[in-house]
């Protein structure tokens, strides 16, 4: 039940990040070195459920289309952490991982 409830409210915050995004556009850039540091360090987090991390590489994306040429500062480490996410393999047995690494995927096309 308390880890449902944490991950639903995980993917609340990062949902609500995007929606920020979105909404102030620009704005949000005198923000945004906190946010990224946030969104960088939770993508780390052995401890965050694995269906977070997709909405967090999806919320790259909104945060870069929200900053514009800010967004360069930011881009060595996304590329890096994109490229890592699309290397991992996956077992074609384990059909929740499977799902999982099509989440990923989907995350990361978002954001190219």
């Amino acid at each position: 039940w308390y880890q449902r409830r944490v991950r639903a409210v995980c993917e609340a915050a990062v949902a609500i990040v995007g929606d920020m995004c979105r909404t102030f556009g620009v704005e949000i850039s005198s923000f945004s070195d906190q946010l990224m540091e946030q969104l960088v360090n939770a993508l780390s987090d052995q401890q965050l459920h694995k269906s977070v991390k997709p909405s967090i590489l999806r919320t790259f994306g909104d945060i870069a289309l929200a900053i514009k040429q800010h967004f360069v500062k930011y881009l060595s480490v996304v590329m890096h952490i994109l490229k890592t996410a699309s290397e991992a393999t996956v077992d074609r047995n384990d059909y929740e991982m499977m799902e999982y690494y099509n989440d990923l995927g989907k995350g990361i096309l978002s954001v190219l």
